[in-house]
C-alpha cells in the first residue's frame, strides 16, 4: 500500500470493518474485463478460515463465471463521507475499506448451506435473537432454523479470503 499512513494493519481492525458492513463488490474473471456485482453477504471467522457467504440465484453470469475461474477480488467498505473543504483540492473522503482476494466455492452439502443461511442472517439481523427454534442445525450462535426444505432452488456460495488489506481514511 503506498500510503502507509492509512493502512489498517490490525486483523481485529479489519475484522470489525467486515462486521460492521453490509455489501460486498465481488470481481469474477471475465473474458475482456471483470465483471463486479455487490452482494449482501455473511461472515465467519474461524482460527486462520475466514469466510463470506453469499445467497444467490439459482442461474446466471456470476455463477457461470465462478464456474470457470473460482479465484475472485473483492472490496468492503464503511462510513463513507465527504469531507468538504474551503477549495476543492482540500475535499477528500473518510471510509474504512477492505480488499483482498481469494477463492469461491458453491455449497453442495445440506448442513454447510445450512450453516452459511445462518451466518447471512445473523450478519444481515433478520433474525430475532430471543426466539428459539426446535431443530437439529439451530445453535445459539446463528439463532436461525433452516430446514432442508428451504435449500431447495437456492444457491450459497463461499469465498474464502486468501488475503485482504485494510485501509482507513481520515481527512484532517
Amino acid at each position: 500500500m503506498r500510503r502507509k499512513e492509512k493502512e489498517i494493519t490490525s486483523q481485529a481492525e479489519i475484522i470489525e470493518i467486515v462486521k460492521n458492513s453490509r455489501v460486498c463488490r465481488v470481481a469474477f474473471y471475465d473474458s475482456e474485463y471483470p465483471y463486479i456485482v455487490p452482494l449482501c453477504y455473511g461472515f465467519d471467522h474461524q482460527n486462520d478460515k475466514i469466510s463470506l457467504y453469499f445467497h444467490v440465484a439459482k442461474h446466471g453470469k456470476k455463477l457461470d463465471l465462478l464456474k470457470k475461474n473460482p479465484n475472485v477480488a473483492f472490496e468492503i467498505e464503511k462510513d463513507v463521507s465527504i469531507f468538504r473543504g474551503k477549495s476543492v483540492c482540500d475535499y477528500s473522503m473518510f471510509f474504512e475499506s477492505v480488499c483482498g482476494v481469494g477463492t469461491m466455492r458453491i455449497i453442495d452439502d445440506d448442513d454447510e448451506k445450512i450453516y452459511a443461511l445462518q451466518c447471512v442472517t445473523k450478519h444481515n439481523a433478520f433474525y430475532d435473537k430471543e426466539e428459539k427454534h426446535a431443530g437439529g442445525f439451530d445453535t445459539e450462535l446463528y439463532n436461525a432454523y433452516f430446514d432442508t426444505e428451504h435449500l431447495h432452488g437456492i444457491v450459497l456460495i463461499e469465498l474464502v479470503v486468501k488475503e485482504w488489506t485494510g485501509k482507513r481514511s481520515k481527512p484532517h
